[in-house]
């Protein structure tokens, strides 16, 4: 089995994302403008098997966002946090994309 690559570009140069950060990232674009609970991210982006916290998505989050500013995003807090409601992309003109290869 050779599993698929993929991959976030930003501005033409892929970011290293691992294999949970590319499907954190990815899912919250699917939901644009729309708050993602940690419990949801959980259910639709860990192994169905997982029973972990949800402070273990504060912290991807939180690498994400370095990834993508090491990237050279000016503003990688375009992933908006809000408590009690969860996460969201607010803000989808920057230039990305996804590719699976």
């Amino acid at each position: 089995i050779i599993p698929q690559l993929r991959q976030c570009l930003v501005s033409d140069t892929v970011v290293g994302l691992s294999s949970l950060e590319y499907n954190i990232l990815e899912y919250l674009f699917k939901n644009t403008h729309k708050y993602v609970s940690a419990e949801e991210l959980i259910e639709h982006v860990w192994e169905s098997n997982y029973d972990g916290f949800s402070n273990v998505v504060a912290a991807h989050i939180k690498n994400i966002r370095q990834t993508l500013t090491d990237a050279g995003v000016k503003d990688a807090e375009f992933i908006q946090t809000k408590r009690g409601k969860g996460y969201r992309i607010y803000d989808q003109t920057r230039n990305f994309a996804f590719s699976n290869v």
